[in-house]
């Protein structure tokens, strides 16, 4: 919970994964939120997951897919944009199929500004950083009563229990919504290394 100077050299290739179930609504401004980042092209490639989602968030995806394919050639959409469909999370290997060492880990309904990825990868400059997170602001936060409980989690977690254990240099918690890890890390512990 420490902010971090922003070293511009320090752009490590990052894979970002977008987690997505009936999010026909948001799903758009979600991935386009990820395209727009000002990182280097690259270094930077997405990854949607549909786990089994039964509105039209397939569709949408494909359609979105589509029009940014269609962007000229130095953006190199076709490359480094991906989307899996899977009945069973459990099974979806996506972690596995993400090309770079750096994992950013993102729910659908959740967009990130544009220098989100640059701000997220500064702690690694460090070896021993594992996992960072990243502020989640509910955008229908006051839609309904649901979303106004996952605002406040969002808030308590992240700004005030969070903060109160980076005091002690730890954080024992992290907050599932936008995460950035190190794959290795996850990869090591999916396959029972210590």
């Amino acid at each position: 919970y420490k902010p971090k100077e922003i070293n511009p050299e320090f752009t490590p290739a990052v894979s970002l994964i977008i987690k997505c179930h009936n999010s026909e609504a948001t799903i758009e401004d979600t991935i386009l939120s990820c395209i727009n980042q000002d990182y280097p092209v690259e270094k930077l490639e997405l990854i949607v997951v549909d786990y089994d989602s039964t509105d039209g968030t397939k569709v949408k995806v494909e359609q979105v897919f589509a029009r940014l394919f269609q962007e000229p050639e130095q953006f190199e959409t076709k490359e480094r944009l991906h989307f899996k469909h899977c009945n069973d999370i459990e099974n979806c290997d996506a972690i596995n199929s993400a090309s770079y060492g750096l994992l950013v880990i993102l729910e659908s309904g959740n967009t990130m500004n544009p220098y989100c990825i640059r701000t997220l990868v500064q702690p690694f400059l460090d070896d021993k950083m594992a996992a960072v997170s990243g502020r989640i602001i509910t955008p229908n936060a006051f839609d309904n009563h649901v979303t106004k409980i996952v605002s406040v989690m969002h808030f308590w977690q992240e700004r005030i229990v969070n903060a109160s254990e980076s005091v002690f240099g730890a954080v024992t918690t992290i907050p599932e919504n936008m995460v950035c890890y190190r794959k290795d890390i996850i990869t090591d512990r999916k396959a029972g290394v210590k």
